[in-house]
């Protein structure tokens, strides 16, 4: 019985804070990112990232790289960055401002003309196809952190 009452107590308190409570997501800096090994285009991760209250991840300094680098460790996978509107203007899907980039060498290519989302590969980015699919890593802020 005493179990049973536990378990009520736990899953009452993981319903009532489902972002803040979710132990898989890995936090950084106030945010909390995760890594979906589900191949995805762009678009279908930006999608899948939102309906979990977050966006693809946005990367503002060289530890946060290393972060999110560690985080997917040698997957490439997707970043919420891309020139899709306008060509060669890199823009963050979250609407933060791009304060720091890392590209890979030779990159961004637009090889062939149709590269404009970003991926992280190993500790640098490279552009790709949107519809090309890929593992992705979502960010959104830590709600327990705004409290």
């Amino acid at each position: 019985m005493k179990l049973l009452v536990l378990s009520l107590m736990v899953c009452a308190a993981v319903a009532s804070c489902p972002y803040q409570c979710d132990l898989s997501w890995s936090k950084y800096n106030g945010r909390l990112f995760k890594l979906f090994t589900n191949p995805s285009t762009w678009v279908e991760a930006q999608k899948h990232c939102v309906s979990l209250g977050g966006s693809l991840a946005s990367i503002h300094i060289g530890a946060e790289n290393e972060f999110v680098k560690n985080l997917s460790g040698s997957t490439k996978a997707w970043i919420g960055l891309n020139d899709a509107p306008q060509e060669g203007e890199w823009a963050w899907i979250n609407s933060n401002q791009v304060d720091y980039i890392n590209w890979c060498r030779g990159e961004p290519s637009n090889w062939r003309g149709n590269e404009h989302c970003v991926i992280l590969a190993g500790t640098c980015w490279s552009d790709r196809k949107c519809s090309t699919l890929l593992p992705y890593v979502c960010v959104r802020k830590n709600i327990k952190s705004l409290t």
